[in-house]
């Protein structure tokens, strides 16, 4: 992966399974949830987690792995650059959101007992 201004990694856990779906072209799309605590002090002082959830998706050979091998509440480091996506619901409603568009992902994987 090359290095520039919209690079980013995020390290959490899978919030669900990943989504596996097709383009009508064919391309494999894979839309992953991931979450990370950041430990902060309450008004009271005392430490508690704040989740901060994000949307990541990946595409081609990465999505069908990403889909084939991880599954919700494994540890993982994607890391890509951020995207726009917006669109309408079908109730005419405008939405957004920005997705980390994933070039690599890291991830432990499972120890055999």
């Amino acid at each position: 992966m090359a290095f520039g201004i919209n690079n980013y990694a995020l390290s959490g856990r899978l919030t669900r399974d990943p989504e596996l779906r097709k383009t009508p072209s064919g391309t494999s799309v894979c839309d992953i949830g991931i979450c990370y605590n950041e430990r902060v002090k309450n008004a009271a002082g005392e430490w508690e987690d704040k989740p901060h959830f994000f949307t990541a998706v990946a595409w081609a050979g990465l999505a069908e792995a990403v889909a084939r091998d991880l599954k919700k509440g494994d540890q993982v480091t994607l890391a890509g650059s951020l995207i726009y996506d917006s669109w309408e619901n079908p109730e005419g409603e405008k939405r957004s959101q920005v997705k980390l568009r994933v070039e690599d992902v890291v991830y432990e994987s499972p120890r055999e007992a």
